[in-house]
């Protein structure tokens, strides 16, 4: 094993008293969360939703973006530092489609090639959620070239209209001073 690694003390990217991403969310006197209510709004809300998810200075953050039209499908949105297999570090896409349609995958798997992402994972979904599927893609460092990707996964992989709803639902943990 390599001695720089030691798998009984706390990563990097997790505060002091923190051995895994729980232990920080259980600190709830060290920690304030919030998170906002769903709202539906259109298309042009995403550049703010994400520019604002951007600027957050908070240690975890989640954007989820969803649309009533197309149930069992969303997008969330997610800084963080780079877990091996799991998620890139910086901004990622973490895209939940139906399993049972291929062509949605594969629709969304191209706009993504298109824009020269490649794919940093992809799998099933278990408890009880099959055949749920996840890919997560990592995203531009830029807000407003992430928000048009997303919004060119929404209209050309999913298949919505610019005229369609979607649900943003923001999610923070910030950390007390």
């Amino acid at each position: 094993m390599n001695s720089f690694v030691n798998p009984h003390q706390r990563g990097v990217e997790l505060p002091s008293g923190c051995k895994e991403l729980i232990d920080m969310l259980r600190k709830q006197g060290d920690a304030a969360s919030t998170q906002e209510p769903a709202r539906f709004e259109g298309f042009d809300h995403v550049k703010h939703y994400v520019a604002a998810m951007w600027q957050a200075k908070a240690i975890a953050k989640w954007l989820v973006i969803s649309s009533p039209a197309i149930r069992p499908t969303a997008m969330i949105l997610q800084f963080g530092q780079f877990q091996l297999g799991r998620r890139p570090s910086g901004p990622s896409a973490w895209i939940y489609i139906d399993g049972t349609e291929p062509l949605l995958e594969t629709a969304v798997r191209m706009v993504f090639e298109e824009a020269g992402s490649c794919q940093f994972a992809g799998y099933g979904v278990g408890g009880g959620v099959e055949p749920m599927r996840v890919l997560v893609y990592p995203l531009p460092d830029v807000a407003e070239q992430a928000s048009d990707l997303i919004i060119a996964v929404f209209e050309r992989g999913f298949g919505l209209t610019r005229d369609s709803r979607l649900a943003f639902n923001y999610h923070d943990f910030l950390a007390k001073h």
